[in-house]
């Protein structure tokens, strides 16, 4: 009995009997009263070891192994904002409510029992009711790809979130212009003289993320051959340390003071599919143009040394990255000079969108143009612009 294939059994000097086993190179102990008792506990962990189905002994909680996930499975894998959501949802909402549990003594109802009290009362400004369908979705996401890693790793037996379930979210209702309406925004902005205003006419007719608009540089635009590349995003971001896992970002505004909780960074696009070349219609062209123009008027009025080194297409009078918050507000102050009903940036990639699918039956061209991953995000997301469509083809069997 002493012996047995990857373990081994004796007698310690207090009188308790002792079994050790080698798992991942790691040598372990158990304890028992009796050589038959240990004997018993040992043959049970390596049959377990050798079919693949042996949990190691563990005393983590759900905050321990949630911060280990985050510093080393989620931080390497995920873009700098992603990384910084999951961080904050796991800090104010997870570890308050069942962080110091055992993670081994989580069970479905655990979670069950979290995601229905923040359904109905999970707002953190202690406002009536609770959190959307969809920002539990993403709680939900997070827990099942860090605990998923723990069942993986062999220190949970299996994958409690698995279990849970969530109310289907209702379709949000995107707000999307009509055709008169964006033809008076595209009016008023045309009739302004400033880089927010040409940033308008870009987005309504190219679709594009507000992130990426501000990330174009001159070196991305090829008016020969009229088209221009997107290939980064700008976006204000909680600062961080680059590193490997966030090669490809940059800070991108210099003024930023020493002690500044926030920073412009300039990265990659969400996605593969995301790093797109889209041709430019004529009005978008002339307000490429006239972007130019204006930042020759910028430059020659600037007195500092350098001047939008970064060359991008969009930038303040001082030649600083473009701040998606002062975007955000001449876009708001477009819309209501113009006596539009309030929508914010976003909204004009949601009509450039529904424009699109409605003109066009060419599915994968828009797909490609939006920087969808797949064809059926964009049906998925525009789909209801087909009710035109539908009446269409039910009117020909009368």
């Amino acid at each position: 009995m002493s012996n047995e294939a990857h373990g081994h059994i004796r007698k310690r000097k207090n009188g308790l009997w002792e079994g050790q086993y080698v798992f991942q190179k790691h040598r372990r102990s158990i304890y028992g009263e009796t050589e038959v008792e240990v004997y018993n506990k040992l043959e049970g962990i390596l049959n377990a070891i050798h079919t693949g189905t042996y949990v190691r002994p563990n005393e983590h909680t759900v905050k321990s192994w949630l911060l280990e996930w985050l510093d080393t499975y989620a931080r390497v894998s995920l873009r700098p904002s992603t990384f910084m959501n999951y961080e904050a949802q796991i800090k104010i909402h997870m570890l308050p409510a069942f962080g110091k549990m055992l993670l081994r003594n989580v069970s479905v109802e655990t979670l069950q029992t979290f995601f229905n009290g923040k359904l109905t009362g999970g707002r953190l400004d202690h406002k009536s009711g609770g959190l959307s369908v969809k920002t539990l979705k993403n709680m939900r996401h997070i827990l099942n790809v860090a605990f998923s890693q723990a069942y993986y790793n062999r220190i949970l037996s299996f994958n409690p979130v698995e279990g849970t379930r969530l109310p289907v979210p209702d379709q949000p209702e995107q707000r999307v212009l009509n055709e008169h309406e964006k033809e008076i925004l595209l009016q008023a902005a045309t009739s302004k003289h400033t880089m927010i205003a040409k940033g308008v006419i870009i987005l309504l007719n190219c679709g594009l993320r507000k992130g990426e608009l501000l990330g174009l540089t001159w070196t991305d635009v090829d008016l020969a051959k009229n088209s221009m590349h997107i290939r980064h995003t700008l976006g204000r971001l909680a600062v961080f340390e680059i590193t490997s896992s966030t090669q490809g970002y940059v800070k991108v505004n210099t003024h930023t003071p020493k002690n500044s909780k926030t920073a412009i960074y300039l990265g990659p696009v969400k996605t593969k599919k995301g790093n797109r070349t889209i041709y430019l219609p004529d009005s978008v062209r002339k307000a490429v143009i006239e972007l130019k123009e204006l930042q020759a008027e910028y430059r020659n009025a600037y007195s500092g040394k350098t001047f939008n080194s970064f060359g991008f297409i969009l930038c303040s009078k001082e030649g600083q990255a473009m701040d998606p918050k002062v975007f955000e507000e001449g876009f708001s102050d477009i819309v209501s000079e113009a006596k539009l009903k309030k929508i914010n940036v976003h909204a004009t990639r949601h009509t450039f969108a529904t424009e699109a699918l409605q003109k066009s039956t060419d599915l994968i061209a828009i797909s490609e143009i939006l920087g969808h991953a797949k064809p059926s995000t964009t049906l998925d997301m525009y789909g209801h612009t087909f009710d035109d469509r539908k009446r269409s083809l039910m009117s020909l069997f009368e």
